[in-house]
């Protein structure tokens, strides 16, 4: 890792414009306060979203982390860094309390789902899509749930 957060543009070619980290505990995630409190950012990640969040301030990359590990969808956007929970694969769902941190309000459960990324010309676009018929005994009917934006930087 970088010593100083000015160091991350010398880390990669000038050319790249999203970096995309992909990993199993979120950085940045609704806190819960009843239920799930093991499920919670734990200081590790939490000290990567804060080199991150400095990191980003001094690239000219945008940064998306993706996690899992809470088996639900969550969308945050802190100090330049967009943060994703995708943990709705399939394994046993986890109903969560959302904080109003959370870009994602929506009451749905469960959020069996996948993200879709899409980079054209000076945009990211993500999109969640949902399985709504997961209780049937063949689930086909997919719908999306939430979108977002990234502005890229030239």
């Amino acid at each position: 890792m970088p010593r100083s957060c000015r160091e991350v543009n010398s880390e990669y070619d000038s050319a790249v414009r999203v970096v995309l980290i992909v990993m199993h505990h979120p950085p940045v995630a609704d806190v819960q306060t009843v239920r799930l409190v093991d499920h919670n950012a734990r200081q590790n990640e939490q000290s990567l979203a804060e080199y991150l969040g400095k990191a980003a301030a001094h690239s000219t990359a945008r940064f998306v982390v993706s996690a899992g590990h809470i088996h639900n969808y969550e969308r945050f956007a802190q100090d330049g860094v967009m943060y994703l929970v995708s943990g709705g694969g399939g394994a046993t769902p986890y109903d969560l309390d959302r904080t109003a941190a959370d870009l994602y309000q929506n009451t749905d459960f469960p959020n069996y789902h996948y993200v879709r990324f899409e980079l054209r010309s000076g945009t990211l676009k993500g999109e969640m899509i949902r399985l709504e018929d997961y209780a049937a005994a063949r689930p086909k009917q997919w719908k999306s749930r939430d979108r977002f934006e990234i502005s890229l930087r030239p």
